[in-house]
């Protein structure tokens, strides 16, 4: 069966998909994997990283993979500043992943109603990471569900902290959009 068009990816692989078609480049051709390359090797220059995983999916796929990587009965520690941070949480249960999962939640600064969210203080943070000694610290770096973005210090504090013991702080920037974390300054994983 020929191809409809021809231009898109000549010398890719036929699709036979309900979601993707021959507009759109084949995930096993030859030019999807030069775009990959191209993309690693762009991400790497653009965050001082000396390696990075180019997950193709949206961002609950490479969170989900990274916490199967990283998570696998290990110890967890959730800094939960809103709505979309709460998927660390999910993704732990759901793929029942975690050993334990401890969840540091934002909360209202005043009882107002109407007050807004703040993060769990970073001295909160600092102590419960030295007492519980995760393996794993999930945090993001933007929530946009609350309006809240870490700053390169909180950032610098808690990874410092997770690697006195050896654990891994992974920095979700998933919702960064186009701000900037020097991975290699703040010593943090990004995905």
């Amino acid at each position: 069966m020929p191809a409809l068009r021809d231009d898109i990816d000549p010398d890719g692989l036929l699709e036979y998909s309900v979601v993707f078609s021959d507009r759109s480049l084949n995930s096993m051709s030859d030019a999807f994997g030069e775009v990959m390359r191209d993309i690693s090797r762009i991400m790497r220059n653009a965050y001082g990283a000396a390696s990075v995983a180019v997950v193709p999916g949206g961002g609950t796929y490479g969170m989900e993979a990274i916490a199967r990587q990283f998570a696998n009965d290990a110890r967890v520690l959730v800094i939960r500043n809103g709505w979309f941070s709460y998927r660390w949480s999910q993704i732990m249960e759901a793929g029942k992943l975690a050993s334990h999962t401890t969840v540091l939640a934002a909360s209202q600064c005043d009882d107002n109603t109407d007050a807004p969210f703040a993060p769990c203080p970073l001295e909160d943070i600092l102590e419960r990471i030295r007492a519980e000694k995760p393996d794993v610290v999930f945090c993001p770096h933007v929530e946009t569900s609350a309006g809240m973005m870490m700053p390169d210090n909180f950032i610098r504090a808690v990874t410092g902290c997770v690697h006195e013991h050896g654990g891994i702080f992974v920095l979700d920037c998933v919702a960064s959009g186009t701000v900037f974390v020097n991975l290699e300054e703040t010593g943090s994983m990004c995905c």
